[in-house]
């Protein structure tokens, strides 16, 4: 499979794999602390999920504003539960 913009399904796939990827590097830190080491993977797998949704929005899957508003809207809610929970 080759990743362009003519064909989103591999794209999408590609952006499961870095996600999952990205998950595992998060577990990892949680389960051994966050070294030097632990913190370069988990930069690397973070770039790698931002390039997948690069290639999604060139798919016109979402705009980078419509993920941003959205973004936004998760911290909000976010840092309302954290209120809540003082």
């Amino acid at each position: 499979m080759y990743f362009t913009t003519k064909n989103v399904d591999p794209c999408l796939i590609l952006a499961m794999e870095e996600a999952g990827e990205f998950v595992r590097a998060c577990s990892k830190v949680i389960r051994h602390g966050l070294d030097d080491k632990r913190k370069a993977h988990l930069i690397e797998e973070a770039g790698d999920v931002l390039a997948t949704m690069y290639l999604l929005e060139a798919h016109n899957l979402f705009t980078h504003e419509e993920v941003i508003e959205r973004a936004k809207e998760k911290l909000i809610v976010l840092q309302k539960r954290e209120e809540d929970n003082s």
